[in-house]
């Protein structure tokens, strides 16, 4: 089944004639919508400990990120980008094992897959037609959890991506891309983090379009639009992890996909 995002983004760059010697920064804020028809993300979403498994039927709420760029010569850029994203259902069942907590779930439930990404990447500064090529490692801090009611319905458990207090973050290969067409003044550009690891296994790509109209005020600030299409997949299992050890209880089935289509303004 397809799932549909649709997103809407709001961004801001400051050029680097006008940033610190040496340094370029670029922060943006945005946002994102569940549906769109008939169709949302997170429908496939499953939450197992062997041999227990629940399939949980999620939905995605708004969301927004932050995100930025430090460029320095010789040394790698600084890529931060955080971002929030929220899946709930309010008809769950089931009863499962999550990160060491064990939960007895009738009603509400909230998966947060809210994240921070770190990327030091390397890339030429000056090539033909190319906007950047990156290419480095990047570190991904899983902040979220999951959270529900319990079959009781009294109270709420809650359980966080960590063990004894440290978040879970999955170091992962990070490259990008950006080109724009002159003639259209069209930008295209591409992104894909991801750790093929068995028992840590993580993938996050997309694929966009980025249009700014030609309008008046674009010597103070360029109002666009964009849209492109996103797969984050996951599959965490603390049994099978040799590369990097994890707890048993680290488990993990997680795949959202679906386009979006957003708005854009550039200072």
């Amino acid at each position: 089944m397809k799932k549909l995002l649709l997103a809407a983004a709001v961004a801001a760059s400051v050029p680097s004639a006008q940033a610190l010697p040496f340094f370029d920064f670029d922060f943006g804020a945005g946002g994102a919508f569940n549906t769109l028809n008939d169709g949302s993300i997170g429908d496939d979403v499953t939450l197992t400990t062997n041999p227990d498994k629940i399939e949980l039927d999620l939905q995605a709420k708004m969301g927004f990120y932050l995100q930025g760029r430090v460029g320095m010569p010789v040394l790698p850029d600084l890529k931060v980008r955080y971002e929030t994203l929220r899946m709930e259902s309010g008809d769950a069942n089931g009863n499962f094992d999550f990160f060491g907590t064990t939960f007895n779930v009738e009603g509400e439930a909230i998966l947060d897959m809210t994240h921070l990404d770190t990327a030091l990447v390397f890339g030429p500064k000056f090539i033909p037609f190319v906007d950047y090529l990156d290419v480095g490692v990047n570190l991904r801090w899983l902040l979220g959890g999951f959270e529900a009611e319990d079959s009781g319905g009294n109270e709420r458990v809650e359980q966080a991506f960590e063990f004894e207090g440290i978040p879970f973050v999955v170091p992962m290969l990070h490259f990008a891309a950006a080109t724009t067409i002159p003639v259209a003044d069209v930008q295209l550009s591409g992104a894909l983090s991801t750790f093929p690891v068995t028992g840590l296994n993580m993938t996050d790509w997309n694929l966009k379009a980025r249009y700014y109209a030609p309008l008046p005020i674009n010597m103070l600030a360029k109002v666009g639009v964009e849209a492109g299409y996103r797969k984050w997949t996951i599959d965490i299992d603390g049994t099978k992890a040799e590369l990097i050890p994890l707890p048993e209880e680290a488990q993990l089935q997680f795949d959202a996909s679906g386009f979006f289509l957003g708005a854009v303004v550039t200072f």
